[in-house]
């Protein structure tokens, strides 16, 4: 829909058009998520982020703000696709922050 969205607005460049509907094109608009248990089992981790996220910024930890937002950047990819199971999440994105940081942080995504 976004893309017939996109080919409908009259006032944007044409190459400016073909780069937005190519960006599109990199994500599988035909994929459905059905998971909706994964889905409610994690969605506690997005309040949990969002105040870590918080507390670094108060601190004005700015480095270890910037490896956190690393992080946790594919969160919402990890929560509504199947492609990530939490322990793949943990390893990939979690454990290098933590190991960087001596940090313990959502350690419970290895054993889930």
């Amino acid at each position: 829909m976004l893309k017939s969205d996109i080919n409908q607005i009259k006032n944007i460049d044409a190459i400016e058009k073909e780069y937005l509907t190519n960006e599109l094109n990199a994500y599988n608009q035909n994929r459905i998520f059905y998971d909706i248990n994964k889905l409610n089992k994690y969605t506690y981790l997005l309040p949990v982020v969002t105040n870590e996220m918080i507390k670094l910024l108060e601190r004005k930890e700015y480095e270890r703000v910037h490896d956190f937002a690393d992080a946790v950047h594919n969160l919402p990819e990890f929560l509504v696709t199947d492609f990530w199971t939490a322990d793949n999440y943990y390893k990939v994105y979690i454990k290098p922050y933590n190991k960087k940081w001596k940090d313990t942080f959502l350690c419970e995504l290895k054993v889930r």
